[in-house]
């Protein structure tokens, strides 16, 4: 996943460059889209230091004690569920800076109302589904594993 969003991340900040430079600095005042940009960032380089901490971690083997396997499970799942977490606040983040978008793109005639009805529903049917699945994702997977873990652990040291 962080691959995925390092990589999509760069492959938009070059086509975003790319773009300023061939239209000789107009689209400047599309602070927004920087703003989206600059969040995905910071995301990307969040979820890059969580999964360097991870694969850092001592791996479960078989020579390691059940107490340290199910530390490492444990820090492991925090670590996932963490990842999921900077993901719901992207998702998030996003919402108001697309509102600011649409409404600047159309404000400067480059998007007509119909068009912006039309982007303002398809950004909330993804974003609104992208925040449901995280959440689902949260709730019913990560935490409950979460969970289970720290049980097995406390278990395991009483």
């Amino acid at each position: 996943m962080s691959v995925y969003v390092i990589g999509m991340t760069a492959v938009t900040t070059g086509f975003s460059a790319w773009q300023l430079l061939r239209a000789k600095g107009e689209g400047i005042e599309a602070w927004y889209a920087h703003l989206m940009l600059a969040a995905t960032w910071i995301a990307a380089i969040a979820m890059a230091a969580h999964y360097k901490r991870r694969m850092q971690a001592v791996p479960p083997a078989a020579h390691h004690s059940t107490r340290v396997t199910l530390e490492t499970l444990l820090d492991r799942a925090r670590s996932r569920y963490r990842e999921t977490q900077i993901l719901l606040g992207l998702f998030a983040s996003f919402i108001p800076l697309l509102a600011i978008a649409i409404s600047q793109l159309q404000a400067e005639g480059k998007m007509r109302p119909h068009e912006a009805s039309s982007a303002a529903t398809m950004a909330t049917v993804i974003l609104i589904s992208g925040i449901g699945w995280f959440l689902f994702d949260l709730f019913a997977r990560k935490r409950p594993e979460l969970q289970h873990l720290q049980t097995l652990l406390r278990e395991y040291q009483s």
